[in-house]
């Protein structure tokens, strides 16, 4: 049976209202809850919500947006696909104040919520996120809308919701910088041979520890492990470590650069090319020869990638 929208009496002193547009067309499907038109008053603009679902058919004499017309006239129905369009004398007037009952009644937040004072400057946000916004503490006068005309919904009250809980911690600390970068390794004295050795780096230290934090850190307890650091280049901040597993090895994992979780180091060179020929020479593989950046803040650099004995990618980079 056919729903009929009509006028609704926002406020008890309400008599009239502007139907100011559509948020729906006609022939589209509505849902419960959904916002079907926006109404203008004395005091608010509002956003009418949907408490039955189906097809929107506006009938041709509906009267057109931007029309101030009489609480309880028919402005369109609701009807169930397939059904036809009731026939109507034209457009007449029905009890509005039971129908603005009844959806106060199925709501939470009533329809004569205001969304937006009468001439006021803004955003409109509809009922539903407003009274989301109010749930979580959110400021919906500062957020930009993502729905039709800049009207603010649900999933920008959600984006701001969840950015307010993530920055919170934010407040009391803050990264320092970056210490190391650790790869885990199958044969810790073939990685110093090929980091220290072939690579050149500087060998700052190395340990054996089966310290209990150690266990508590890795979630392994009794881990026993051994460890070596270096320092890429002489005045770097940071370092490499790379860890062998003495106890509680797993099993070898693919460091493909295609697979998710997968990392790789970028090292920057002052001539990709010498460096190129040095290593290949040395039996270190490559995935290509050096390549020419031809587009991006790095244009007219040059990157290579090549492995270590695990099998973890080591980039190469010149820059322009």
């Amino acid at each position: 049976m056919a729903v009929e929208l009509v006028m609704p009496r926002l406020g008890w002193t309400m008599q009239e209202g502007t139907l100011v547009e559509w948020l729906k067309r006609d022939g589209d499907r509505v849902e419960v809850g959904e916002i079907v038109f926006t109404v203008e008053t004395e005091k608010a603009l509002n956003e009418v919500e949907a408490l039955d679902s189906g097809i929107l058919r506006i009938p041709p004499d509906s009267p057109p947006p931007g029309a101030t017309v009489r609480v309880g006239t028919l402005l369109a129905y609701l009807v169930a696909p397939g059904e036809g369009v009731p026939v109507a004398g034209g457009t007449r007037k029905v009890d509005a104040t039971g129908v603005a009952a009844a959806m106060s009644a199925q709501n939470s937040v009533p329809l004569q919520t205001s969304v937006r004072p009468a001439g006021a400057e803004g955003p409109t946000i509809s009922p539903r996120a407003r009274r989301m916004a109010e749930e979580q503490g959110v400021d919906w006068r500062s957020l930009k809308g993502s729905g039709r005309g800049g009207r603010i919904v649900e999933r920008d009250v959600e984006e701001a919701a969840a950015l307010k809980q993530g920055s919170a911690p934010m407040a009391s600390w803050r990264f320092t910088g970056v210490h190391h970068v650790g790869l885990t390794v199958r044969d810790i004295e073939r990685s110093v041979a090929f980091y220290r050795d072939t690579l050149g780096m500087e060998l700052l230290r190395r340990r054996e520890t089966d310290a209990d934090y150690i266990g508590q850190q890795t979630g392994y307890p009794g881990v026993r492990l051994a460890a070596a650091s270096f320092r890429p280049t002489p005045d770097s901040p940071q370092s490499l470590e790379v860890v062998q597993y003495l106890t509680h090895a797993a099993a070898a994992s693919d460091p493909a650069t295609n697979r998710s979780g997968n990392s790789h180091l970028c090292l920057t060179v002052d001539d990709i090319g010498a460096a190129y020929r040095a290593l290949q020479a040395e039996g270190v593989r490559f995935r290509s020869a050096p390549v020419a950046i031809t587009s991006g803040p790095n244009q007219g650099g040059y990157v290579v990638y090549l492995f270590d004995p695990d099998g973890y990618t080591i980039e190469l980079f010149q820059r322009p």
